[in-house]
């Protein structure tokens, strides 16, 4: 045959001078061997022949650009190297030293598939050179099952993570654009920093709203922001605030009984009107005043909640009365509206009575808040 002639020529043209006594019996003898193995499968046509059965396993759809294929991975003795394999094409591309792919065996590299076939124990052992000397007929040739290979990240195997291209740019390029950022927060930093010093320096604070925790519509923080030695005066005056809020509410629920009981829906509208004004004002026209005096000394904010904080005070005795002379009538749940009601209905009178203490207990801390901030403006500390 062909591989028979041409075999010793090449060996005795490649070898040195040094080596021409190479013996050329056994050159002939392993191109015999080739020669004598691949015509027994070529010439016997009851058996399809080892390329028509790697011919017939199907390709393997894989998602990327590039496979890679380590070999047996029981084994990778056997002189199998790393093969790369490029996957641009649109035709199947295949490892060119395994041919057969079996994902069973495979690794995974990044998102690709590997190709690996069985391996043999012995690789010079004749019977185990042809892929298909002990298997059954052609008809039991088929093609590996399909397996979903993707990272676990993507739905597939946990045992490998999902890896990620990132694209490979200019290291100097890169650090130029860190540096012209961190000069950049730098700057901003510094700009930041000047605001604030000069803000402070104007006596202007950032009030960040914080109260109430659960809907923040004021700024309130009288640990941080007002002095220790005034602190419990301040909290008073928050004592006082509240309970001016509490008692514009009552009194707008025990209005509305009586406007229920009477048919006289202004007696109603009457005390929303001053539950609506009087909650919003009492904390714009006394209290932030007196908070911000306290934070700040301010003879111009300690003027300001002395003359509103008064006339809060001047309601809070009158709404305790009741006369029917100022308010249109039972607006107010004072003690003589009060005397008049429980003639009348017992229930309604009870709740006049709860608001008459109610905006008698608000007086009296009214009139003593009054009284320690002043002296804390005369100096008495």
């Amino acid at each position: 045959m062909a591989t028979r002639r041409l075999l010793p020529t090449l060996l005795k043209t490649l070898a040195p001078a040094g080596a021409r006594g190479l013996s050329t019996e056994k050159a002939v003898g392993a191109a015999a061997v080739v020669g004598s193995h691949t015509a027994k499968w070529m010439q016997d046509t009851s058996k399809k022949s080892p390329m028509e059965l790697i011919n017939e396993v199907p390709p393997i759809k894989v998602e990327g650009r590039i496979a890679v294929c380590e070999g047996a991975s029981e084994s990778p003795s056997l002189g199998h190297p790393i093969e790369y394999i490029c996957l641009d094409l649109e035709e199947p591309n295949v490892c060119k030293f395994r041919f057969f792919p079996k994902p069973q065996n495979a690794r995974i590299n990044s998102a690709q598939e590997i190709f690996s076939m069985p391996h043999n124990a012995n690789p010079s052992d004749e019977e185990n050179i042809n892929p298909t000397a002990n298997a059954a007929p052609a008809a039991s040739v088929h093609a590996p099952a399909k397996k979903s290979w993707f990272p676990a990240g993507l739905g597939g195997s946990s045992k490998h993570g999902a890896t990620i291209d990132i694209p490979l740019e200019d290291p100097k390029k890169l650090e130029k654009q860190l540096l012209a950022w961190e000069q950049d927060l730098k700057r901003r930093e510094r700009d930041i920093k000047q605001r604030e010093d000069a803000m402070n320096r104007a006596g202007v604070t950032v009030e960040v709203k914080n109260w109430p925790p659960f809907f923040p519509i004021i700024h309130h923080d009288i640990t941080k922001e007002i002095p220790i030695h005034a602190q419990k005066l301040q909290y008073a005056a928050f004592a006082s605030w509240l309970g001016l809020i509490a008692c514009l509410l009552w009194n707008v629920f025990s209005v509305l009984i009586e406007s229920i009981h009477s048919d006289d829906i202004v007696l109603f509208l009457l005390a929303v009107i001053y539950a609506i004004s009087g909650c919003p004002l009492s904390f714009i026209l006394w209290y932030r005043p007196l908070y911000r005096a306290m934070r700040t000394d301010s003879m111009v904010n300690f003027g300001q909640f002395f003359v509103f904080y008064s006339i809060h005070v001047g309601f809070c005795v009158i709404a305790a009365l009741a006369p029917p002379i100022i308010f249109k009538g039972k607006s107010l749940t004072g003690i003589l509206v009060a005397i008049e009601v429980l003639t009348g209905d017992m229930f309604v009178g009870v709740l006049y009575l709860i608001g008459f203490a109610i905006f008698t207990v608000e007086s009296l801390i009214s009139i003593w808040v009054l009284e320690r901030v002043y002296m804390y403006f005369r100096g008495h500390r």
